[in-house]
C-alpha cells in the first residue's frame, strides 16, 4: 500500500516537472489539439455562437484589464502609493516598539529595530509586486487562451463550410 502511494507520488512529480518544462510550443500544440477536438463535432451554428461569445469576452477582458491597469498605476504613481509605504512603516514601528506613541516612535528607534522595520517594509513591497505580476500574467494568459480558442474555431467553422 506504501509503495502504491509512493509510486503514484513520484509519477505524479515526475509528469508535473515534465509539463513544467516542456517547450511552450509543444504546451501549445497539446492545448490546440485538445481544443479543436471538443468543437470538432459541434454544428455550424453553434460554432459561430461559441464565437461570438468568445470575441465578446475577450473584448470585455481587453478593456477590463486596461482600465484595472491604469487604475492601479495612476494610484501607485500618484498619492496613494507613498500614503500606503508610510502607513505601513508606521504600522511597523508602532508594532515594534509598543511602548513608545506614534509620534515619537520614530526618533527612539535603535538602529537594530529601523532595520527590521526597513526589511519587512521591503519584504511585502516585494511580496505585492511579486502578487501583482502573478495577476497580470494570469490575466493575459486568459485572454490569450480566449484568443487561441478564438482561431480555432474560425478555422473549423471555415474547413466545415468548406466541406458542405
Amino acid at each position: 500500500m506504501m509503495n502504491q502511494i509512493w509510486n503514484s507520488l513520484k509519477i505524479t512529480i515526475v509528469r508535473t516537472i515534465k509539463y513544467i518544462f516542456q517547450s511552450s510550443e509543444e504546451r501549445s500544440v497539446k492545448e490546440v489539439r485538445l481544443i479543436r477536438e471538443r468543437y470538432k463535432e459541434i454544428g455550424i451554428a453553434k460554432l459561430q455562437d461559441i464565437l461570438i461569445s468568445y470575441k465578446a469576452q475577450v473584448q470585455h477582458s481587453q478593456l477590463l484589464f486596461t482600465g484595472i491597469m491604469l487604475a492601479m498605476f495612476t494610484a501607485l504613481l500618484g498619492g496613494l502609493g507613498q500614503a500606503i509605504i508610510n502607513w505601513l512603516r508606521q504600522l511597523l514601528i508602532v508594532n515594534i516598539s509598543p511602548r513608545l506613541k506614534p509620534a515619537e516612535a520614530l526618533n527612539m528607534l535603535t538602529t537594530e529595530e529601523m532595520k527590521n522595520v526597513l526589511l519587512i517594509e521591503g519584504l511585502v513591497i516585494i511580496a505585492f509586486i511579486f502578487i501583482l505580476i502573478l495577476g497580470i500574467v494570469f490575466f493575459i494568459d486568459k485572454i490569450k487562451t480566449k484568443q487561441m480558442k478564438i482561431l480555432i474555431l474560425e478555422d473549423i467553422i471555415k474547413q466545415k463550410t468548406q466541406n458542405e
